[in-house]
């Protein structure tokens, strides 16, 4: 299933960025930071990969 990633993120209060370049997004909350990247299984939470 696939969410609007942004609107869910900013609802709970969190910033989010879009880098077209690397087609990398990142969420920010508190001292929390996650990054995504388009086509990629990885996720990093707080400079920490995960699958």
């Amino acid at each position: 299933m696939l969410i609007p990633l942004r609107s869910v993120s900013e609802h709970m209060g969190a910033k989010v960025d879009w880098n077209q370049q690397t087609k990398q997004i990142t969420i920010t909350k508190d001292s929390t930071t996650i990054k995504l990247t388009i086509n990629s299984p990885k996720v990093s939470v707080n400079q920490s990969q995960h699958l």
